[in-house]
C-alpha cells in the first residue's frame, strides 16, 4: 500500500503545482514515482509469464532475452540518437 501511495502523491502534487503556478511543471517531479511503478510493472510481467508459460527454464530464457533487448535498445539509442547529435 505504501508503494501505491508513493506513486499517487507525486502525481497529485504535480497536478496541483501545474494548476496553481504560472511555471510549467517538469517531469523531474514524477521521478519519485518511477521505482514503485517499475516494481509493479515487473510484478505484472512476472504474473503474466507465470500464467502463460509453465516451464521455469523457458521463463528464465525469456527474462534473459528481455533484459538483453533492453540493453541492446539502450546501446542502439545511444549510438543512433545521442552520439550523432553531439558529433
Amino acid at each position: 500500500w505504501c508503494m501505491a501511495i508513493a506513486m499517487v502523491i507525486p502525481f497529485i502534487l504535480l497536478v496541483i503545482y501545474a494548476y496553481t503556478s504560472d511555471f510549467q511543471a517538469q517531469g523531474r517531479y514524477i521521478l519519485p514515482m518511477v521505482i514503485p511503478f517499475m516494481y509493479f510493472v515487473t510484478c505484472g510481467w512476472k504474473a503474466i509469464l507465470e500464467r502463460l508459460i509453465r516451464q521455469e527454464t523457458l521463463r528464465e530464457k525469456i527474462y534473459l532475452a528481455l533484459a538483453a533487448l533492453a540493453v541492446v535498445g539502450a546501446v542502439v539509442t545511444y549510438f543512433g540518437v545521442f552520439l550523432p547529435s553531439y558529433v
